[in-house]
């Protein structure tokens, strides 16, 4: 069993290092099934990104979400965007980690 594993882990990570170099340019690397939302001009990176498994960004009408050099990113992580969320270069986020730039739950 033990052997199984490291196979099945193996192979997902091969298979999301060929399809992180199919559809990013400068991307380190991205676990799936990881989800991009909205207008793909409205959402950018620079080079060394690192994403792990179910990273969700989400851009709206006028959103953007730019993720800068060399940053790593865990599992879970959730980004709404409406206007802009920014982040800086060299940063490491833990896993299950939501940032947006509004309020979700308006206060009545």
């Amino acid at each position: 069993m033990h052997g199984q594993h490291e196979f099945s882990e193996t192979f997902k990570n091969d298979r999301a290092l060929l399809l992180t170099r199919v559809w990013f340019s400068g991307v380190c690397r991205v676990g799936w099934p990881s989800y991009r939302r909205g207008d793909r001009s409205r959402f950018s990176c620079r080079g060394g990104l690192t994403l792990s498994y179910f990273c969700r960004f989400e851009t709206g009408p006028n959103g953007s979400i730019r993720i800068g050099e060399n940053c790593k990113i865990n599992e879970h992580m959730r980004i709404p965007s409406y206007d802009s969320v920014i982040i800086g270069d060299n940063v490491p986020m833990a896993s299950k980690i939501f940032i947006s730039d509004y309020n979700l739950y308006p206060v009545k």
